[in-house]
């Protein structure tokens, strides 16, 4: 086999350190050539600190670096695009081993090559396990709807966080009608 140029997302600047599964928030990587095991350490923490756009950045860095395939756990649909854009290729579900490991893993042929981002969701019903603090009629949850809401009720189904629970927000569809909630 070819020696090519991997990058794989890092908690840590060592071989024995373990892949973290988070493309554009890992704290860095490790540009690490499949034959020798030479490697070196990029640092991620600019990307870390973005409040947005953290997988592209870690992209342009990686693909900047030489790297010919990324190993990581989830990346996002931006970030995907981008490393396809570069022409790097991108094996996902990578996790719970070391670095080391999964050069290993990807040496056998033991990871698949990509064709579309495995993101971990963010859209559809809320991450919120909301805490209330106020009687549950009115306890807010803190979710990231993106969903379509359960409009069930009085039709009246706006954006922003669900109520009691972190349903997530959502346009409600429901019926203007007779009962109560």
């Amino acid at each position: 086999m070819e020696s090519i140029k991997i990058a794989i997302s890092t908690n840590g600047p060592t071989l024995d350190d373990t892949v973290n599964p988070r493309f554009g928030r890992a704290p860095g990587f490790l540009i690490v050539d499949s034959q020798s095991l030479e490697f070196t350490y990029l640092d991620n923490g600019l990307s870390q600190t973005m409040s947005q756009g953290a997988g592209i950045q870690a992209a342009q860095n990686v693909a900047g670096s030489g790297a010919q395939v990324v190993l990581t756990g989830y990346v996002g649909p931006k970030a995907f695009t981008a490393l396809e854009a570069a022409k790097v290729q991108i094996g996902q579900d990578v996790e719970n081993m070391t670095v080391r490991k999964a050069v290993e893993e990807f040496n056998s042929g033991n990871i698949t090559i990509a064709s579309s981002p495995n993101s971990q969701g963010k859209s559809g019903m809320g991450g919120g396990a909301a805490q209330p603090t106020q009687p549950a009629q009115q306890a807010q949850g803190a979710g990231q709807g993106a969903g379509r809401g359960q409009g069930g009720g009085r039709g009246q189904g706006g954006q922003g966080g669900g109520r009691c629970g972190g349903q997530g927000g959502g346009q409600g569809s429901g019926r203007r009608g007779g009962g109560r909630f």
